[in-house]
Formats: structure tokens, sequence, C-alpha cells
């Protein structure tokens, strides 16, 4: 059966109803994981600690620490829901 005729077994708002199911679903907020890797934002921490005490510059440090951690409550995916939200 070739994909047109698939479809043609839906009216258009039955196509159109999942379509905007499908648009809700993707601009929908991310959900936390079930499961959180905090090593990465401890690592960051650590490592700003290490810089502060050293005197050097923590001009990025302090971003990177905020990436990792919506990068282990949501997953590195959230960056384009982010940049999606934000334009």
């Amino acid at each position: 059966m070739s994909e047109e005729n698939v479809l043609d077994q839906f009216s258009d708002g039955e196509l159109e109803a999942e379509v905007a199911r499908r648009e809700k679903i993707r601009n929908a907020p991310p959900k936390a994981l079930l499961l959180i890797d905090w090593s990465r934002v401890e690592s960051a921490a650590v490592e700003y600690i290490k810089l502060v005490d050293e005197n050097k510059r923590v001009d990025q440090s302090e971003h990177f620490i905020f990436e990792s951690v919506i990068n282990a409550v949501f997953g590195s995916d959230v960056w384009e829901w982010v940049n999606k939200r934000l334009r």
C-alpha cells in the first residue's frame, strides 16, 4: 500500500488534529530526566573553586556550570527547545 493510500484513510480534520497534537508535544516544556547524572556538574563546580583558589579567571565557568546543571536535569536535547523558545 502506498503512503498516499494510507493517508487517504483519514479525513482532513483527523490529519489536522494529529498535526496539532504533535505540535503541542513538540512545543511542550521538557521534563526532568528520571535518573540524573550529576558528575559533570560536580566536575564543573570543583574546577570553578580551583580557579578561584588560584586567582585565575572564571569568566566562562559560571555559564558552564549553568549549562551542566540544565543538561543533567533535562538532557542535552533541551537546548533545541530553549533556543526555539528564545527566538
